[in-house]
């Protein structure tokens, strides 16, 4: 590796450019922006009378891996050692003069910084002092900000974790409301101390895992339960290489020298849950979930390398899920009586819903004025041709309630469910002695039926319509990378590199084709482009009833590829740190307005093409009682207002740069103040 020198010539001119390139970050007013899941085990050493002991030498050892690093504490007596990987590490401590002492239960969590004095006796240094019960401090006088960890195990036997499982998930992200000042927001969105999501920073090991078309984290992105040694959130007072105001980090698991590994099933199924008491409910909801699935790591033998086993280290798992679920949906669909044009019922319970509302009955007036029919002296309004189709092809025939009802009066339970494969690998390789690297890659393939939403009324919904057209299939195929690589110039220098990428890849699609579903309407010809690509059925929407359509089918990529770089240099009280990030943003949608292409025809009463009221028209007309009626315009074909929408190019395609630097100090003033 000829490009890193540790040399103090080089070492100097390598600070030296930073300092000048920091400086420059700051005078531009550049967003401070760097990742880094490393964290750091730092002391001071006494003797027996609370002198401080200069030049003892202490060793660090990971208890997976058995890699070492190596210190002296220096005329303080502090030692530090800074770029140290989430673990288990023992330490050793020896001066001359002294019994060594050895503190042998250390765990290190990400971003944390752990302080371990140690009081040297006089002895020989062949003799060692174990401490078993080491007191790390409450109060860390180190840091200034907040965090909260959950650690690999907690993730999995969390009754949320669990919950979320059968709800279709296998993120962990729902475990995180359960620390402290972690919430959800009117949006379902997270908020940490109170933060907005577009001030939360979101990582998997050191890479940004944040949605390109949004500003909170892509659920689904997070590695199996069982890959994950820890998350962590930082709630306040981040340091300057953290670009949120709070941050949450992820990091996976890695390999040790000793293989281990697991299978396990979570399993749940009507029969197994408790009884549902007859007052509040006939029956159980149906559930069968099955989420399954297998860890193992160890060391990785090369043989070809011909290298000793403890240089490289595996770690790999799979989880899959299988939640066969149905969706209840209760709508509200015309009655036998509507479709037929007996609309007797329907005026009643719309405009003279109690005794004496209407002493003369409920009028409907046509185009020209003429009565169509009244309440007391009913007539059949036939529907148009067309209105028959549109009722045949799109609204469900009612099958709940009373014969009279048009109001929730249709009950299905949607077949919607949910399959779901991921992986995760991740290879750690011990280079030299100063020298390590890892890579981390996870896969993530969801297979999901979404039902339609039948409320989505003059807004957009990317998975909305009939029921009659199905469900809407919603894959999403999520996938990350991380390749990181640490160089120890030595005890006071260092140097952090990542890079990778995270990816979300999302459809809404239907199997049906456009076209058909026009023809079969009577449509064809109506609307100006018909969509060959996507399935779109027009939107009837009439007040009080089920949309038809207005979903928006489509595809959707995102993509954030990044790459950072972090130098730390201890230097006498001063921790100082510097950084570079860049990230390239891609974002590519398919089908824009296409929840328009097959057109919108609003039935909404805003319009009196067919009028409706209690006296003659001329009368209601003056007292302006005279309104329009939705339905009956649909029966005859007026709609009070349409939209319809053509495109030459329904994709766009979007990319943008993020860049940073940053520059810290960490300066201990006193043992107990740093600033």
């Amino acid at each position: 590796m000829h490009s890193y020198s540790s040399s103090a010539p080089g070492v100097g001119r390598i600070v030296w450019r930073v300092l000048f390139c920091c400086a420059l970050a700051v005078l531009l007013g550049l967003q401070l922006d760097a990742q880094s899941t490393f964290g750091s085990i730092l002391g001071t050493v006494h003797d027996g009378t609370g002198a401080v002991v200069t030049t003892a030498h202490v060793t660090l050892t990971n208890t997976g891996t058995s890699a070492k690093r190596m210190a002296d504490s220096d005329a303080q007596g502090n030692y530090a050692f800074k770029n140290i990987d989430v673990g288990h590490y023992k330490l050793t401590i020896a001066a001359p003069g002294f019994a060594s002492q050895s503190l042998p239960e250390l765990s290190l969590t990400a971003r944390e910084t752990l302080r371990m004095d140690a009081t040297l006796q006089p002895g020989a240094e062949n003799e060692t002092v174990v401490v078993m019960d080491n007191v790390v401090p409450v109060i860390s006088t180190d840091v200034s900000n907040l965090a909260e960890t959950k650690v690999g195990e907690e993730l999995v036997v969390l009754p949320v974790a669990v919950y979320a499982r059968s709800t279709g998930s296998t993120s962990p992200i729902s475990t995180l409301t359960t620390e402290a000042g972690v919430q959800t927001d009117d949006s379902g969105d997270l908020a940490v101390m109170g933060t907005t999501p577009a001030l939360l920073s979101v990582t998997i090991d050191g890479i940004s895992s944040v949605g390109v078309e949004y500003s909170g984290p892509v659920n689904e992105m997070f590695p199996s339960f069982n890959s994950i040694e820890e998350i962590r959130v930082s709630e306040s007072n981040n340091n300057a290489e953290f670009s949120g105001v709070a941050d949450i980090t992820t990091v996976s698991k890695a390999g040790t020298s000793h293989f281990h590994g697991g299978v396990f099933e979570n399993h749940e199924n009507t029969v197994l849950n408790s009884g549902v008491p007859t007052a509040f409910a006939s029956s159980k909801p149906k559930i069968i979930m099955n989420d399954f699935g297998g860890t193992l790591g160890g060391p990785l033998h090369l043989p070809l390398l011909h290298e000793a086993a403890d240089k490289n280290f595996f770690f790999i798992s799979y989880e899959a899920l299988r939640l066969p679920r149905e969706t209840a949906m209760t709508l509200s669909t015309p009655s036998a009586a509507m479709r037929s044009g007996d609309l007797t019922s329907y005026l009643t319970q719309s405009y003279c819903p109690n005794e004496g509302d209407c002493p003369n009955g409920y009028n409907l007036y046509g185009p020209d004025g003429t009565l169509l029919t009244n309440t007391l002296a009913p007539q059949v309004v036939a529907p148009s041709a067309t209105t028959t189709k549109l009722l045949n092809v799109l609204f469900p025939t009612a099958n709940y309630g009373a014969a009279d009802s048009f109001s929730n009066n249709y009950q299905l339970n949607m077949p919607t469910p949910i399959a779901a494969n991921q992986g995760d690998v991740r290879i750690d390789r011990v280079l030299t002695g100063k020298q390590t690297i890892f890579a981390r890659f996870s896969y993530k393939n969801r297979q999901v039926v979404t039902a339609p939403s039948p409320s989505c009324i003059a807004s957009y919904c990317a998975e909305a319509g009939s029921p009659l057209m199905g469900g809407f299939n919603t894959p999403e195929i999520d996938e990350g990378l991380t390749v990181a690589h640490n160089y120890v110039f030595s005890s006071t220098l260092m140097n952090e590199f990542r890079g990778g990428f995270n990816a979300q890849h999302t459809s809404e699609s239907q199997s049906f084709k456009s076209k058909d579903i026009l023809e079969q309407t009577g449509l064809l010809g109506v609307t100006p482009q018909v969509d060959t690509d996507w399935s779109e059925a027009p939107e009837m929407q009439i007040t009080g009833l089920l949309a038809t359509g207005a979903g928006n089918p489509g595809m959707q990529r995102g993509q954030i590829v990044e790459v950072l770089d972090n130098l730390t240099w201890s230097h006498g009280r001063h921790g100082f740190k510097f950084g570079a990030d860049l990230k390239r943003l891609t974002d590519h949608d398919e089908n824009l307005f296409g929840n328009y292409r097959s057109g919108w025809f609003v039935f909404n009463g805003s319009t009196s093409v067919i009028t409706g009221a209690s006296t003659d028209l001329a009368t209601a007309e003056a007292n302006g009682t005279a309104t329009g009626d939705p339905y009956s315009a649909f029966l005859f074909g007026y709609p009070d207002y349409t939209e319809v929408s053509t495109s030459s190019n329904p994709k766009v395609d979007g990319h943008g740069y993020n860049y940073a630097i940053y520059a810290q100090d960490d300066w201990k003033l006193t043992p107990r103040l740093t600033l």
